[in-house]
């Protein structure tokens, strides 16, 4: 990113930040923790405008090299506009790293509950690709998003209640590839439920299930590479590039569980890759992450999205402390006989419930079929701002 569009947007987030608190209620304007409010027309349209902006200072060593830097590591703005709360729009692009769109689309909601959606978005069928990167304790997303979908370019139908979220769409790759992210994917259908067995007050416990079947053109080959603590360092994981594919079938198993400042999750992603003549693959993955708020702050559950999500920060510093342990098995001859594991710690401390300073630190190891293997040591100090 050039030096003056970071300069903009610590400009954008300074005004937000100091000008949190101000509303402007004569001119359906407001500025807040959720960013800038615009209210048009006795409230029929909403224009909301919030982002991303995360600056890491980080070091890593991977026994071959070395780095202590720093860089931005999301600037992204987000403008979303709501029409009579039925219809949904919302424009999301990331000017730092993997640049280009993320979010790019339109909902509508015919009536409560009920949701049809279309443009460039995440894909229905994990908890890890779901949660925000903003409200998660780490630095990065663990391993297993290395071969789960994320965004995709589709439509999607879905339908959601107290106690479960049902979601399926058909989708092709994603308008502009996240790092770490395969570009191509194929298309297919992708689909997702959640269910809540548990659901007493600050208690839920959650299940989940989602599924995935894509076909691929001649053309499209897949490479699945994986990012150890920060996508600053070199991939821990990288495996060959298959061609000559034919379709992907992915299935996803999860659970988790909430109770006022302790929140535990977990996901188990296996995937196969039928080829046209040469040997098939297949790969898996997952993770167990634990994390705590010492401060009493209670962890929120969201009902639409079906996933665990952040904590409820109200006034005051709040610490957040968590544990992660990640895995990539692509030990199959054809994917290189590779493999990947991680741990990850971290401490944050919310100043206000938009801004937040993260510090986590990842060991990960790859090993190899022949018994060859490498480390790769992380630590990042985030500065975060999320509205």
């Amino acid at each position: 990113m050039h030096k003056y569009q970071h300069i903009s947007a610590l400009a954008c987030a300074a005004a937000l930040v100091f000008g949190q608190g101000s509303a402007r209620a004569d001119e359906g304007i407001d500025i807040g923790e959720d960013g800038i409010k615009l209210s048009l027309g006795d409230d029929t349209v909403e224009i909301d405008l919030g982002g991303k902006l995360m600056f890491d200072a980080y070091t890593f060593d991977d026994e071959v090299t070395d780095s202590t830097s720093g860089d931005f590591r999301r600037v992204r703005p987000d403008l979303r506009v709501k029409i009579a709360d039925t219809v949904t729009m919302r424009a999301e692009w990331e000017f730092s790293g993997s640049k280009g769109w993320r979010n790019l689309y339109v909902q509508i909601e015919p009536t409560d509950g009920l949701t049809i959606r279309g443009g460039n978005f995440i894909v229905p069928f994990g908890m890890d690709d779901i949660q925000s990167s903003s409200r998660i304790p780490f630095a990065e997303r663990s391993l297993v998003g290395a071969i789960t979908p994320g965004f995709g370019l589709g439509g999607q139908i879905g339908y959601s209640g107290r106690r479960f979220t049902a979601k399926v769409g058909y989708f092709d790759d994603a308008l502009d590839s996240e790092e770490g992210r395969s570009p191509e994917r194929g298309k297919g259908v992708s689909g997702r439920i959640t269910w809540l067995p548990m659901d007493k007050g600050k208690a839920k416990l959650h299940l989940g299930l989602g599924v995935e079947s894509r076909s691929f053109d001649l053309s499209e080959t897949v490479r699945y590479s994986a990012t150890g603590g920060t996508t600053f360092a070199p991939r821990i994981l990288r495996t060959a590039r298959l061609d000559d594919l034919s379709s992907l079938k992915s299935l996803n198993a999860e659970i988790g569980f909430v109770s006022g400042p302790v929140a535990v999750q977990g996901q188990f992603v296996q995937q196969w890759i039928d080829r046209q003549t040469s040997a098939n693959a297949k790969v898996s993955g997952g993770y167990v992450q634990a994390s705590w708020m010492p401060t009493g702050e209670s962890y929120r559950y969201s009902r639409g999205g079906g996933a665990i999500s952040g904590p409820r920060i109200k006034n005051g510093i709040a610490v957040e402390i968590a544990g992660r342990l990640s895995w990539i098995d692509a030990t199959d001859p054809a994917l290189g006989g590779v493999k990947a594991r991680a741990v990850d710690v971290s401490a944050g401390v919310y100043l206000t419930s938009f801004a937040k300073i993260l510090l986590s630190g990842t060991k990960a190891r790859k090993s190899d079929a022949l018994g060859l293997s490498q480390d790769l040591t992380t630590a990042v100090l985030r500065f975060q701002l999320a509205f």
